[in-house]
C-alpha cells in the first residue's frame, strides 16, 4: 500500500508542478496582453478625442477663412459688417462672439465690430493678444485660455489677419467658450481633460481644478517624467504602480489632452481570468488523481506478482512453479506467464553459458601461458636493445666530439693559412725594400767614387798651384798656403769618400745576403702555405665525412630509440596480455562459481 502511495505521488506531483508553472506563465501572459490592450484602447480614445476636437476646430477655421474672403472684398460699412457677423454667430452655436478690427485702434476712431454687445470706445484692439498674435503669424493664431469678462467663462480666441495687396486691412477674431462642450461629444470610458502648455487644466469635471496652480499637472508625482516623454506627433502613455496617465499634444493648438486613472479594472480582469484558470487546473488535477488511482492499483498488483518471480530468479531459482500459472486470463496472469517464459529462456542460456565458460577457461589458460613466455622473450629483447641504444649514444657522442675537434682544427688551419699568407706577403715586401736599398747603396757608392775622383783632381790641382806659388816666390806665398789647405781638404774628402765607399760596399754585400735570405724565407713560407692549404682541404673532407657519419648514426640512434620504444610497448602489451589473461581466467572461474548458484533443469 505504501508503494502504491509513493507511485501515486510520483505521477501527481510532476503534473501538479507542470500546472503551477503553466499557471505562472498564464499570469505573465495575461498581465502583458491585458495591459497592452488597455494601452491600445486608451491611445485610441486619445486619437478619437483629438479627431473630434480637430473637426470642431476645422469648422471655426472654415468660418475664419470665409470671413477673411468677405473682408478682402473691401467691405467697410459698419452696419453691413455687424449684420454679417451676427448672422454667422446665429448659425454657429459653439461660437460666443466674432470680432473684426482694422489697423487703427478703436479708441482713435478705427473700425471695430463685434456680433454681441458693443465694446467701449476706449477699447484698443491693436494692443490685444489676439490681434498681435494674428499679424505675427502666417495663419490662424490661438490665444492662451482666459476668463471672458462678459460671460465669466473659460474662453479662447482664434484670430486671422486680413491682407489686401500685401497690406494689412484688419484682423478677424472668434471667441470660443467652454472646451468641455467639445470633450462631451467624445464617447469614452475615461474622463479626458485639456491642459495648457504649462500644465494648467482648461477643462475638468471638478471646476476647482480649472486654472488652479495648486492642481498643475506637472507638479503631481504621477507626471514627474511626463515632459521628458512627451512627443508632439503621438500619444504617450505611462503606467506608474497602480496608476497611469496619457498625454497627447493637440495639433494646431498650444493645448494638450490628458487622461489619467488606475489599473483596478484591468487588474480585476486579470484576477478573474486567473481564478477561472486556477479552478480549471484544480479540476484537471483531480481528474488526473482519480485516473492515476484507478490505473495504478491494478498495475501495482501485477508488479507485485512479477516482482515475486523476479525475486526467485535473483535467488538463482529458475525452476518454474506451477502455481504461477494461475489467473492467466487477466493481466497479472499474462505478466506472470511472460516472466516464467523469461525464467525458462534464461535457464537455458545459463546452462549453455556454463558449458562455454569451461571451454573458454581452458583456452584462456593456454593463452596466459603463451603470454608469459612472450613477455619473458620481449623483456630480454628490450634489455638487449637498451644496451645497443646506450652504445649507439656513446658512439654518437664520440663522433660529435670528433666532429667538433675537426671543425676546430679546420678553423685553426684556416687561421695558419691566413697567417702564412700574410708572412709571405711581408717577406716579399721586405725583399722588395732590400732590393730598393741595394740599388740606392750602389748609387751612393757611385757618388762617393765621383767624390773621390773630384778630391783626387783637386789634390793634383792643389799640387800644381803649390808649384806655381813656389815659382812666384814671395808673392805666391799666400796662394801657396791656400793651395796647401785645399790639398789637405781634398785628401780629407778622399779619405772620407774611401771610407764611405767601403761602408757602402759592405752594406750592399749584406743587403744582397739579406735579400737572398728573404727570398729563401719567402720560398719556404710559400711551401708552408701550400701545405696548409692541402691540410685545410683534407680537414674539410674529413669534417664532411664525419658529419655524414654523424647524420647516419643519428638516424640509426633515432631508429634504435623507436625500436626500443616499440619493444618496450610490446613488452608492456605482453605483460598486460599475460595479466589480462590471468584476470580473465580468474573472472571465468568466478563466473563459473557464480553460475553454479543458479538452479536449472
Amino acid at each position: 500500500m505504501k508503494n502504491n502511495k509513493i507511485l501515486l505521488l510520483k505521477l501527481i506531483v510532476p503534473f501538479a508542478a507542470f500546472l503551477l508553472i503553466s499557471y505562472i506563465g498564464m499570469y505573465i501572459a495575461f498581465n502583458k496582453i491585458y495591459k497592452n490592450e488597455f494601452q491600445k484602447n486608451t491611445l485610441i480614445e486619445m486619437d478619437n478625442t483629438e479627431l473630434v476636437i480637430s473637426i470642431e476646430m476645422e469648422k471655426i477655421y472654415t468660418i475664419l477663412y470665409t470671413l477673411r474672403g468677405y473682408f478682402q472684398a473691401n467691405e467697410t460699412i459698419f452696419e453691413n459688417i455687424r449684420r454679417t457677423l451676427s448672422d454667422v454667430l446665429k448659425s454657429n452655436n459653439n461660437i460666443y462672439d466674432i470680432l473684426y478690427g482694422n489697423e487703427i485702434p478703436y479708441k482713435d476712431g478705427g473700425l471695430f465690430v463685434n456680433s454681441i454687445d458693443p465694446y467701449p470706445n476706449t477699447y484698443d484692439q491693436t494692443s490685444r493678444p489676439w490681434y498681435q498674435g494674428a499679424i505675427s503669424k502666417n495663419g490662424i493664431f490661438i490665444t492662451e485660455p482666459y476668463v471672458d469678462a462678459n460671460s465669466g467663462k473659460i474662453a479662447i480666441t482664434l484670430s486671422l489677419a486680413v491682407y489686401t495687396n500685401n497690406s494689412l486691412k484688419g484682423v478677424i477674431g472668434i471667441d470660443f467658450l467652454e472646451m468641455n462642450t467639445i470633450l462631451e461629444k467624445v464617447i469614452t470610458e475615461n474622463q479626458i481633460n485639456m491642459i495648457t502648455s504649462d500644465g494648467l487644466y482648461m477643462s475638468h469635471q471638478n471646476k476647482d481644478y480649472i486654472f488652479n496652480d495648486k492642481y498643475n499637472v506637472y507638479n503631481e508625482p504621477l507626471f514627474k517624467d511626463a515632459k521628458s516623454l512627451e512627443d508632439p506627433n503621438k500619444s504617450v502613455m505611462q503606467i506608474v504602480g497602480n496608476e497611469w496617465y496619457a498625454i497627447k499634444s493637440l495639433r494646431g493648438t498650444p493645448y494638450k489632452l490628458v487622461i489619467r486613472g488606475n489599473m483596478d479594472a484591468t487588474n480585476n480582469r486579470i484576477l478573474r481570468m486567473m481564478i477561472i484558470s486556477l479552478i480549471i487546473m484544480i479540476i484537471v488535477l483531480i481528474i488526473q488523481t482519480v485516473l492515476a488511482f484507478l490505473v495504478v492499483i491494478p498495475i501495482s498488483q501485477m508488479l507485485d506478482k512479477a516482482m515475486n518471480s523476479i525475486d526467485q530468479m535473483s535467488k538463482g531459482n529458475f525452476i518454474i512453479d506451477s502455481q504461477d500459472n494461475e489467473n492467466k486470463n487477466d493481466k497479472s496472469g499474462s505478466l506472470v506467464s511472460y516472466v516464467n517464459n523469461m525464467k525458462n529462456a534464461i535457464g537455458k542460456v545459463v546452462y549453455k553459458l556454463q558449458s562455454n565458460l569451461n571451454s573458454i577457461n581452458t583456452e584462456i589458460e593456454n593463452i596466459s601461458s603463451s603470454s608469459e613466455y612472450l613477455s619473458d622473450r620481449t623483456n630480454t629483447q628490450a634489455a638487449a636493445i637498451e644496451e645497443l641504444t646506450g652504445s649507439m649514444q656513446s658512439l654518437s657522442s664520440s663522433i660529435k666530439e670528433i666532429t667538433s675537434n675537426s671543425l676546430q682544427a679546420k678553423d685553426k688551419s684556416v687561421k695558419i693559412m691566413d697567417t702564412t699568407t700574410t708572412g709571405v706577403e711581408a717577406v716579399n715586401e721586405i725583399s722588395a725594400h732590400m732590393h730598393e736599398i741595394s740599388e740606392s747603396s750602389k748609387k751612393i757608392s757611385e757618388i762617393t767614387k765621383l767624390i773621390q775622383s773630384i778630391a783626387f783632381q783637386t789634390n793634383i790641382l792643389a799640387l800644381n798651384a803649390a808649384v806655381e806659388a813656389a815659382r812666384a816666390g814671395e808673392q805666391g806665398r799666400g796662394f801657396a798656403i791656400v793651395a796647401s789647405e785645399v790639398r789637405s781638404l781634398a785628401q780629407t774628402v778622399n779619405e772620407a769618400a774611401t771610407n764611405i765607399t767601403a761602408i757602402v760596399e759592405e752594406t750592399v754585400k749584406r743587403i744582397d745576403v739579406g735579400n737572398e735570405s728573404a727570398n729563401k724565407s719567402s720560398s719556404i713560407l710559400n711551401t708552408i702555405n701550400d701545405l696548409v692549404k692541402e691540410m685545410e682541404s683534407e680537414l674539410q673532407d674529413i669534417t664532411q665525412s664525419i658529419m655524414q657519419e654523424e647524420d647516419g648514426i643519428s638516424q640509426m640512434n633515432i631508429a634504435i630509440k623507436e625500436l626500443n620504444n616499440i619493444t618496450q610497448e610490446n613488452s608492456s602489451l605482453a605483460n598486460q596480455n599475460s595479466t589480462s589473461s590471468s584476470e580473465i581466467s580468474n573472472m571465468s572461474k568466478d563466473i563459473i562459481n557464480e553460475i553454479e548458484y543458479f538452479k536449472v533443469k
